[in-house]
């Protein structure tokens, strides 16, 4: 069997991708988060200047309209908090479990508030 000189580079391309590790993963490794919405609970609109704690400690500011906040390893949960001044505050206790995706990156968990105005 003859190979053409083209035929064999092309083959030594595709075994050097694979020993690589080129299995479509990113080669990174992502931090567990949440990422939490806070809303209007009539409008729906979001309330993006509203305030999130994690076991009351306020947390970073959010990055368009959504806050993204590192889930603590050690534990089995944590409390949530979102406020605002016009709104009612609310609290929520989740998981820190997290999923993670066939590359082994951790999925982020989605946590969303609907916030009630004051009375």
């Amino acid at each position: 069997m003859v190979t053409t000189l083209a035929a064999r580079k092309a083959k030594l391309l595709f075994v050097g991708l694979g020993v690589l590790g080129c299995s479509g993963c990113p080669g990174y490794d992502a931090p567990p988060q949440y990422r939490v919405t806070v809303t209007d609970a009539a409008s729906g609109q979001a309330i993006c200047d509203a305030v999130v704690y994690l076991d009351d400690a306020p947390t970073a500011l959010p990055e368009h309209c959504r806050h993204v906040i590192p889930i603590p390893s050690g534990r089995d949960s944590v409390t949530l908090r979102a406020e605002h001044a016009w709104y009612l505050a609310l609290s929520k206790v989740v998981s820190t479990e997290h999923r993670t995706d066939s590359c082994g990156i951790a999925e982020p968990v989605s946590v969303a508030f609907a916030l009630e105005k004051k009375p």
